[in-house]
């Protein structure tokens, strides 16, 4: 029986793929020969230790794939050598000095901390400025990460509902400032005790990686939550806010960080936030703005790093632990924002 027999062509499928765990949702994809053969890998393609551990598990090129790879349960993939293994016997490298190499190839990341806490509108505009200015090739692939103040950040579905201008009164009345988000998705929360983070990507065809970045972003912020001791788990809960498969859950029981994307011709844009601390002050602002915007969702789902490890968590601590994993698969150079991005990030604010 192969891995999808019985599901519905939208029907959601928890797999593996090298280094992640994650839920993706299953569309109805069709790829032509010359796809086939360009994403193809054959048996003696793959690195010695993926290729015994693969074999030994019924796993390989064929089947019902995605990326070459089989699709298989979790309890076929546990213990599984992505990132290390044992040398060729032939002499050749490990699997681990492959992913060395392709580290040393991977170009320089611009790391911006420049926050605008005082005006968020400003502060989406300046990623949205970054986004431009990386599509038009005048700025190198840039990530930020910054403090934000208390704000609502609604997504195109919000606005174009029938009930965003009380969704937006409702975010002023809870105390949070009303702000159209350059990602996807729906109404989210920012506020002093999370991070906000925007990364924009040089892309001549956004829409062929949308899951590869999706992936690689959702990866980073649940390595950053481990090397905390936070159980993080990538995924959507039922009942959360602002829903998607590349959540970053606690346990697979309260949402500590939801990922959206934006595409333009020559970059995409991945964006979204990480719940320190203060997931009361989540629920209390995204009560009234759901409810406005007749979207359901449990507020218990809410939940925050400080409140899975017991302890008091700064900001601060959490964006080290995820400048540090950054700085792991980049050679982070940190930067401000120059003076052209602001001037027009001021024209579109």
């Amino acid at each position: 029986m192969h891995a999808l027999d019985g599901l519905d062509d939208r029907a959601r499928r928890e797999f593996q793929f090298p280094g992640l765990a994650c839920k993706v949702e299953v569309a109805d994809v069709r790829r032509t020969e010359s796809e086939d053969r360009e994403s193809e890998r054959g048996q003696d393609d793959r690195p010695r230790p993926l290729a015994e551990a693969a074999d030994a598990r019924g796993i390989g090129p064929g089947g019902d794939t995605l990326g070459g790879f089989t699709l298989a349960p979790f309890a076929a993939l546990e213990g599984f050598p992505w990132h290390e293994g044992p040398e060729d016997s032939d002499g050749g490298q490990t699997y681990a000095d492959e992913r060395s190499r392709e580290k040393q190839a991977v170009p320089p990341l611009r790391l911006i901390r420049r926050s605008f806490p005082d005006d968020p509108e400003l502060g989406t505009a300046v990623s949205r400025a970054i986004l431009t200015r990386v599509a038009a090739d005048e700025l190198p692939a840039t990530m930020r990460v910054h403090r934000p103040a208390r704000e609502v950040a609604f997504g195109r579905q919000d606005v174009a509902a029938p009930g965003y201008p009380a969704a937006r009164e409702a975010a002023r009345a809870a105390g949070f400032t009303p702000v159209e988000r350059l990602a996807g998705g729906r109404a989210a929360v920012f506020h002093e005790g999370t991070i906000a983070f925007a990364r924009a990507f040089p892309d001549p065809e956004p829409p062929k990686r949308t899951y590869e970045r999706f992936m690689e972003m959702a990866k980073l912020v649940a390595d950053a939550l481990r090397r905390m001791g936070v159980d993080a788990r990538i995924g959507e809960i039922p009942g959360e806010y602002c829903p998607g498969a590349y959540s970053v859950n606690a346990k697979g029981r309260r949402k500590l960080s939801g990922i959206g994307q934006r595409m333009i011709r020559g970059a995409a844009h991945v964006g979204g936030v990480i719940v320190v601390s203060g997931e009361d002050l989540v629920r209390d602002a995204l009560v009234p703005v759901y409810g406005a915007l007749d979207l359901e969702w449990d507020p218990e789902t809410s939940g925050s790093i400080a409140a899975e490890l017991g302890r008091d968590v700064t900001v601060d601590e959490a964006i080290e632990a995820l400048v540090a994993e950054l700085g792991a698969a980049y050679h982070l150079e940190e930067a401000d924002v120059d003076d052209e991005t602001m001037a027009l990030a001021r024209s579109q604010s």
